[in-house]
């Protein structure tokens, strides 16, 4: 991790280069342009994960944890792009891409703009300023890598406003200004508008005032229908021998967070069994566990209907060094799928080694998760793949008139382009891609 951020924050650092990207573009030189390039560079650093593997290409905030991405102050993507336009260095905006074309379709087909993922989306309450981080994020690198897809994404990140959100209901106030200060987990609108939440709100409408295309896109904001992960807690499990719910004395680990405020302790050959939805095809397994700092210790093996799906790694967290605490709570991805069963699969997680293991939770992700909005007569829908094949997969998508289908890659590039008649629409998407439709 680079020693050299802002409070070894990419979070707190990124703020410090949209301004000194800024002042460089208008002439600014010297040791402005060192620290700008400086700062951009242990944010590129930040970056982590794949389409596939956690945090799925995100730019992480906290120097001092792999595990942790929060929405406060998460503008790197944005932040990355000026620079790499200041600088004249690409490497920067590839980065940007990675977070903007992976992560944020992800992210708002999740749920929307969460305030935390510990490593499990631990805190879905959501705030102005995250809203406003994915809109302005997807804004500044569709124009600095010339993607008009992140254009449309943009879209679906402003919706939030609108009525994309737990609560169905509008968070800013056009008649006033005021942006409401947040949507808690579960949908309770806080009321309440303070001046970060009203000012995060008024810069996203200045960015749609800016953007008409996009504005027309955030109005279509009226959830129709949501394909995404579920989270199952490993305390909610069916447990068989040596295994145990464990209560810390603080949910929180120092750098992460128990989701739930508990895990299981497995034994040798003790197991937990969990319950997966038949409702989405198949899908993947992302078990979250501890992984300890020595080169040896526990296992746990994963199966599915009796299919093994492959084993997980309980050690090899490597030394603390600046981290609060030894070893770390990580999500991975198991190689194997759980296939496709109309009443549903359990899916099994067995300690194996000499030691004991700790599973905090398991996220099931399906191989095509999707979002289908609708307003004002027409209808938006957004699909990502965590496939490795390409596929097309039928969408109902509401609204009048004939369907744009436009396809692109995990960069954000085109790849293909369809029209469709009538509410059912065939969707191409690609490995690690993500798909519009608007109609």
């Amino acid at each position: 991790m680079p020693a050299w951020l802002i409070f070894d924050g990419a979070d707190a650092s990124a703020e410090a280069v949209l301004g000194l990207s800024a002042y460089v573009r208008a002439g600014g030189n010297g040791p402005a342009r060192e620290v700008l390039r400086r700062l951009a560079e242990g944010i590129e650093r930040m970056s982590a994960g794949s389409a596939r593997v956690w945090p799925f290409g995100a730019t992480l905030p906290y120097a001092k944890s792999r595990a942790i991405w929060h929405a406060w102050g998460s503008q790197m993507p944005a932040a990355l792009a000026h620079a790499s336009r200041a600088l004249n260095d690409r490497s920067l905006l590839d980065t940007a891409v990675a977070d903007t074309a992976g992560f944020t379709p992800h992210l708002l087909i999740g749920g929307g703009p969460d305030q935390a993922w510990l490593p499990t989306p631990a805190d879905r309450s959501q705030i102005a300023y995250g809203a406003d981080s994915r809109v302005q994020n997807l804004l500044a690198v569709a124009e600095a890598a010339h993607a008009p897809g992140l254009r449309k994404l943009a879209g679906n990140a402003a919706s939030w406003y609108f009525g994309n959100n737990d609560s169905g209901a509008a968070t800013y106030d056009p008649a006033t200004g005021r942006t409401f200060d947040g949507v808690e987990a579960g949908g309770k609108v806080n009321r309440n508008s303070g001046a970060e939440s009203t000012i995060h709100g008024l810069l996203t409408m200045l960015a749609l005032d800016a953007a008409p295309d996009v504005a027309a896109s955030a109005r279509v904001a009226g959830l129709r229908d949501r394909q995404n992960p579920r989270l199952l807690e490993a305390e909610d499990a069916r447990l068989r021998g040596d295994a145990e719910v464990v209560r810390p004395e603080s949910a929180w680990t120092g750098e992460s967070q128990w989701s739930g405020g508990r895990y299981v302790s497995l034994g040798p050959g003790a197991s937990l069994s969990l319950d997966v939805p038949g409702d989405a095809g198949a899908w993947l397994a992302m078990p979250v566990v501890h992984r300890t700092e020595g080169r040896t210790g526990g296992r746990s093996a994963w199966t599915a209907a009796g299919r093994s799906l492959g084993t997980v790694r309980h050690s090899g967290a490597g030394a603390q060094g600046v981290s609060a605490v030894p070893g770390v709570l990580e999500m991975a991805t198991l190689p194997g799928r759980i296939a496709a069963q109309r009443d549903g699969s359990v899916l099994r997680a067995t300690g194996s080694g000499k030691e004991r293991v700790r599973v905090d939770a398991v996220l099931v992700q399906p191989m095509i998760e999707r979002m289908v909005l609708a307003g004002g007569g027409h209808g938006r829908a957004l699909l990502r793949s965590f496939d490795t094949e390409r596929r097309v997969v039928p969408v109902a998508v509401p609204g009048r008139g004939t369907a744009t289908v436009v396809t692109y890659d995990g960069s954000g590039r085109q790849v293909a382009r369809s029209h469709a008649v009538g509410e059912q629409v065939a969707a191409l998407v690609v490995p690690g891609g993500f798909t519009v439709i608007e109609r």
